[in-house]
């Protein structure tokens, strides 16, 4: 039956007298935001009474929030998900409650700093429920795996307990069982991919899902004082395999995973766990599609160690201590190694050259003779993954008797982890620079150094190579000879005249003769050669590698772009010059695009070039915008041929360069740039930029009555300070740069970011050093 309109009415009058009555609740909301700083100091401050809290302490870890304080920069931590958790209300009036007791979520997350840079977080709370999922658990992990990737941030996680992972109670708790399923695991496996950074440390007992999240990590450490790891505890290990009396050091403790390749590195505790990762993090960028970070470095590029020429004995079946050439060679005090303490065979790490992170990778001749084991080439196919997602340049130390045989090695699937490791070299794509310091012989040897092509390689004095080693390989080359000789009792003087010969043959220098290696370089010279040969190989690989930093220089089917408008057809960066003369050629038309109207609003001023060094302090007009009195320099190079779009520069080396090689101790012959000075307007704006391109002249330079004396070519040198204290910033490269205009669309002027015009002359300095590369694919070619 219908109500009467009466009845009707009164319901509406009283709705209406309800909206409009004086509301008891505050409006400034102060009830709301008292509930959340209610369930906030709960969640920031310790039950002291908890039997997980008191048992946490009991085993000497951190509680949760004292490991965020432990790790991160101080006061820089934003937590996500602050108030999830359990809650129980009660009712205080018609619309109001108050929260009487609250459990937080049992994982906090959040953003904060590692030495001021932004990560993500994820901490258990062990204390509570061991980590075992909760109701708020799993929806928080998988925000932040999400968040990951849409921030490209690196990720840190601190593991003790399960990770949310699932307990027996959830099925009484929820009335019905699921089906395990690891929803947020495609995340982590695309965040790894990406080369987002994943960084994991155990500080309690990583169990199930913590223990795969943890292992998954790009790097991880264990606490030996209190990290454990293992599928299932002891009681389940117990019921499942009657294994009794296992604790969780004895089950899956750091002396089982810290030497089993489970986890990277051991630290002594927490607090060393937290420095490891910071360690780490500083040599990896937030994701693939960036360059790692550089930092400065006071250890000379050019530095010499005549140490070295004595590290390797002469006598081949001695030993010595590979790390010594890694710290000699690396700057001073960046070498951190990476699982030291299994696979052992190997040696990998990560360290720094000119203040750019690489991957190192060494054998280890102290360890089975250096021969690679199963254990050994797992390992390194782990760290050359790393550096290809990390765009971490390789620098191999290579001494390697061949792949490990024996019984022993047949148990352990040698050959099986051995292809796997070829695999990884012939995938992989970061560049690659190759030190033979004494032995490459059989398929390890040749996937080693055979990975890249063209190879980046060169060898000590100490050098040798070939299919198998001399001691068994002439056994079996010579069977029948020295099984005959043995009849006539002359085995071991037949012995001693092969090997002898073999010896003589197996010359380093011989192999360098027939260009079978490349180059066999002074032990003491080495760093020079790694910085200039492996730091600038960067390559733009699509959909990740190394990218450039702003206002890059910029390679392109063999040309240089500078931070200017010229381009530099050749030489290439780090050639070996010689010869006659120095040939310079500089495209003054921007590959086409510069038109040459006085009035136009880009175009060139003045070019000068200059060869200088740093290192000899030496700085040499090649050309300084005048006409010379003599054959001393070159003229003005805009009008070496007016009508040309690319000017070649050809300089006649002075006196003091002639010789061959880098002529040692007190020669001028050495590591220069070539010092481009450009004075151009662009877009309406007037600049000064140098440019520095790296080259060494030790190519032969003979003598000729054409040379001057090199003081007539002498300069001031000016400091790299001096010139950064001038220094303002090119808004970018002109030819490259999505921003950069034909000179038909110019209007005169640039405006700067805040709407306002630029104007007058800025000072730009770019070197290599500073600078990544590009490249590009062109009729499916990758041009460099």
């Amino acid at each position: 039956m219908s109500e009467d309109k009466s009845s009707i009415a009164t319901k509406r009058l009283n709705q209406v007298s309800a909206h409009l009555s004086p509301q008891k609740l505050p409006p400034d909301y102060a009830d709301v935001r008292s509930q959340i700083s209610t369930l906030r100091k709960i969640a920031a401050t310790p039950d002291i009474n908890r039997r997980g809290y008191i048992r946490q302490k009991q085993s000497g870890k951190l509680w949760v929030r004292e490991r965020l304080e432990e790790l991160l920069d101080h006061d820089s931590f934003q937590e996500i998900g602050s108030l999830s958790g359990t809650v129980t209300w009660e009712k205080t009036g018609p619309m109001r409650e108050k929260p009487v007791s609250f459990v937080p979520s049992n994982n906090v997350q959040g953003m904060g700093k590692l030495r001021g840079r932004r990560v993500l977080l994820t901490a258990d709370d062990f204390s509570l429920r061991s980590g075992h999922a909760d109701g708020a658990t799993a929806g928080k992990t998988i925000y932040l795996e999400k968040l990951a990737l849409a921030l490209k941030l690196p990720v840190v996680k601190l593991v003790d307990g399960s990770s949310g992972g699932g307990s027996v109670t959830t099925i009484r708790k929820a009335g019905w069982s699921y089906l395990p399923y690891v929803s947020m695991y495609k995340h982590v496996v695309d965040q790894l991919n990406q080369g987002i950074p994943n960084l994991g440390a155990v500080v309690g007992p990583a169990i199930g899902l913590g223990a795969a999240r943890v292992v998954s990590c790009h790097f991880s450490v264990m606490a030996a004082d209190v990290g454990s790891l293992f599928n299932a505890g002891p009681e389940v290990v117990k019921g499942a395999t009657f294994e009794e009396g296992l604790d969780f050091q004895s089950l899956g403790g750091p002396l089982i995973h810290c030497a089993n390749g489970t986890i990277d590195n051991l630290a002594a505790n927490e607090a060393e766990c937290y420095e490891q990762i910071r360690t780490v993090l500083g040599f990896l960028p937030n994701c693939g599609r960036e360059a790692p970070p550089v930092v400065a470095s006071d250890d000379p590029e050019g530095r010499e160690d005549e140490a070295l020429r004595q590290v390797i004995p002469r006598r081949q079946t001695r030993m010595y201590n590979p790390r010594t050439i890694i710290t000699s060679v690396v700057d001073h005090y960046s070498w951190f190694e990476i699982g030291a303490l299994w696979g052992r065979t190997a040696i990998g790490g990560l360290a720094r050259l000119g203040g750019r992170p690489i991957g190192v990778v060494s054998l280890n001749c102290e360890v089975n003779g250096g021969a690679l084991d199963a254990a050994g080439s797992q390992k390194l196919t782990r760290l050359l993954k790393l550096c290809d997602v990390m765009n971490l340049p390789v620098l191999q130390f290579i001494d390697v008797p061949g792949y490990a045989i024996g019984t022993a090695a047949e148990r352990t699937a040698t050959m099986r982890w051995g292809v796997e490791l070829a695999k990884a070299y012939y995938s992989t794509t970061m560049p690659m620079f190759n030190v033979i310091t004494r032995r490459a012989y059989g398929v390890a040897g040749g996937i080693m150094l055979g990975a890249r092509d063209p190879v980046m390689q060169v060898a000590w004095p100490s050098g040798q190579w070939g299919s198998l080693p001399l001691e068994g390989g002439i056994e079996v080359a010579h069977r029948h000879e020295l099984r005959e000789a043995e009849k006539a009792g002359r085995k071991a003087e037949l012995y001693q005249e092969l090997d002898e010969e073999y010896r003589r043959l197996m010359n380093p220098v011989r192999t360098a003769n027939a260009f079978g290696i490349e180059e066999i370089i002074d032990p003491k010279d080495t760093r020079k050669r790694a910085v200039s040969l492996i730091l600038f190989q960067v390559i733009l690989k699509e959909g990740g590698g190394c990218y450039p930093t702003e206002n890059a220089n910029v390679y392109i089917l063999m040309m240089v772009y500078t931070p200017g408008l010229a381009i530099i057809d050749s030489p290439q960066p780090y050639t070996p010059l010689g010869g006659d003369s120095l040939q310079v050629a500089i495209d003054i038309s921007g590959n086409g695009r510069l038109t040459s109207s006085p009035s136009d609003s880009t175009k060139f001023h003045d070019i000068t070039v200059f060869l200088t060094s740093n290192e000899l302090s030496n700085n040499f007009t090649i050309s300084n915008g005048t006409e010379p009195n003599s054959k001393a320099y070159v003229g003005p190079v805009l009008e070496i041929n007016p009508s040309a779009t690319v000017q070649h520069v050809n300089w006649n080396w002075p006196e003091c360069l002639v010789g061959d090689g880098d002529g040692g101790s007190g020669s001028a012959r050495g590591s220069y740039n070539i010092s481009i000075h450009q004075s151009f307007k662009w877009n309406g704006t007037d600049y000064y930029t140098i440019f520095d391109l790296p080259v060494n002249v030790t190519n032969s330079i003979s003598k000729s009555d054409d040379r001057v004396d090199c003081k007539l070519l002498e300069n001031d040198l000016l400091k790299p300070a001096e010139i950064a204290a001038s220094n303002d910033t090119l808004p970018g490269q002109p030819w490259v740069d999505a921003g950069a205009k034909r000179d038909s669309d110019n209007s005169g002027s640039s405006s700067s970011d805040d709407g306002g015009e630029t104007n007058g002359a800025d000072h730009v300095r770019g070197t290599i050093k500073q600078w990544g590369l590009f490249a590009m694919v062109v009729g499916g070619m990758l041009m460099v």
